[in-house]
């Protein structure tokens, strides 16, 4: 700004008003605007995953205004702490280092948690706690899942990304992650290869059940229970095995196909 400031043609135009105000007006405001400027790379291309123009910006002014706020009051506590150089000498140096290092790092952070919630606005409702799926809601966004990757495959079309499955569900990345997990290692989507983590059938829809999905998603945390310890009384043995039946008889052989292309289930 100092070096563009210097150049003849613009102490020309500092001398005509109003360009001399504007010209002042933007010396000021241009560090602020490198530094959102690359904030918003920062926030862009560094983290693994898409993340939007809008969230990113409006984090980088957060961290912007924040940066330019917290460097001019180091600044002045730095110019004002001539004890701490008499006392330490030339180690006070890096201590003053240390300190900016924290801010720095904290107020890169606390711009990327903005530019999340901005994207992902149903976590702030959270409140930053993780959502731990129910044995219920686990069959359900699982069934739901494998509903809608399944209508993609029988359309026909690319599959779902993992941040498109995220948007459809509406389910967090550590769920929809876990139940993506669990559906691959029951054998009935798989991972495709490519710039992006997408994911389609690993079979034929016609030929995978209702019940055999549900049963995968209900028994995916028995692995390493033996037989002797799943046993229980006679008359709960009992009752669980007419709960199963029952089931069986509502589901009828239903397909996945049938689910996903909106075959009348009742």
């Amino acid at each position: 700004a100092a070096t563009v400031m210097d150049n003849d043609v613009v102490s020309t135009l500092q001398s005509i008003e109003p360009f001399g105000t504007l010209l002042l007006i933007l010396s000021k405001l241009l560090p602020y605007f490198m530094i959102v400027l690359a904030f918003t790379f920062l926030y862009t291309f560094i983290p693994n995953t898409k993340v939007k123009l809008g969230p990113a910006l409006g984090g980088a002014m957060v961290a912007g205004a924040l940066w330019i706020g917290l460097g001019t009051l180091f600044a002045t506590f730095v110019a004002s702490s001539s004890n701490y150089t008499a006392i330490y000498s030339s180690f006070a140096i890096l201590f003053f280092f240390m300190i900016w290092l924290y801010l720095g790092w904290y107020i890169l952070l606390t711009g990327s948690q903005v530019a999340f919630y901005l994207q992902h606005p149903r976590f702030v409702l959270m409140g930053g706690k993780t959502l731990v799926l129910s044995p219920r809601l686990r069959e359900k966004k699982g069934l739901w899942l494998m509903t809608i990757i399944a209508r993609r495959f029988c359309e026909k079309k690319p599959a779902y990304s993992l941040s498109e499955l995220e948007k459809l569900t509406t389910l967090s990345s550590e769920n929809l992650e876990e139940l993506l997990d669990i559906l691959e290692e029951g054998g009935f989507i798989v991972e495709v290869a490519g710039d992006k983590d997408s994911f389609t059938m690993a079979g034929d829809v016609s030929k995978i059940l209702v019940s055999e999905i549900l049963f995968c998603l209900r028994s995916a945390e028995e692995v390493g229970i033996s037989t002797l310890q799943q046993h229980t009384e006679p008359s709960i043995e009992a009752f669980f095995s007419e709960i199963n039946e029952a089931q069986n008889t509502v589901l009828d052989d239903l397909s996945l196909r049938d689910l996903a292309i909106g075959k009348n289930t009742a």
